[in-house]
């Protein structure tokens, strides 16, 4: 499904179309390294609609029947999920559908990297596919970018994650769902340290 910038461009010139399926991918490693946290590969998404809608944009279909498909034919199994990759083989296995749900109206949404040494939640734009490797907040609230920033939820992070070599291996279950959040006015009152916070870094 993914294709790099150039190739996404040339498609898109090719078949103006093909802009509504065609949207950034990004990954952990993009949102660490790169200032704004801008993707570094694009990808080709039908969501969860059906293969005669996906039909439509004929020249991403093509790209991902040519890819995906074969591999996908080759899954083994009848488990509901082996049959899905197999049948349904131009959307994702996994398409983490409620959490879009959550992010649709929001204009931005917080993520951090799921393995890292920084710890380092940021905003993105949650109008594009988000990786597995990425650990994503459903909110744009300033006041909570600035508590996931804080000293405090670092040292609980590490105090209860595991660990990957030297990384630390984020877990909702472990640190998110446990961490003691402040109560919602002291929220609040962080909102313009969080907004502060996002222009500085950038």
């Amino acid at each position: 499904f993914t294709l790099s910038h150039d190739e996404a461009a040339a498609i898109i010139a090719e078949d103006g179309g093909s802009a509504e399926v065609i949207v950034p991918y990004l990954n952990a490693k993009a949102l660490n390294s790169h200032p704004e946290h801008r993707a570094d590969r694009m990808v080709i998404n039908f969501r969860d609609w059906s293969e005669q809608r996906a039909m439509e944009y004929e020249t991403c279909f093509s790209i991902v029947k040519e890819r995906v498909r074969p591999e996908r034919l080759q899954i083994s199994g009848n488990s509901s999920t082996a049959r899905r990759r197999r049948e349904a083989w131009w959307i994702y296995a996994s398409d983490a559908r409620h959490l879009y749900e959550k992010l649709q109206p929001l204009e931005r949404a917080i993520a951090i990297a799921r393995v890292s040494n920084t710890l380092m939640p940021v905003f993105v734009d949650p109008r594009q596919v988000l990786t597995l490797d990425l650990v994503v907040f459903p909110t744009d609230s300033a006041g909570d970018l600035s508590v996931l920033s804080s000293a405090f939820h670092r040292w609980w992070a590490v105090a209860r994650a595991s660990t990957m070599r030297t990384d630390i291996r984020y877990s909702v279950t472990d640190v998110f769902n446990t961490f003691p959040w402040p109560l919602p006015q002291a929220i609040d009152n962080l909102s313009d340290i969080g907004e502060r916070l996002t222009q500085y870094r950038q």
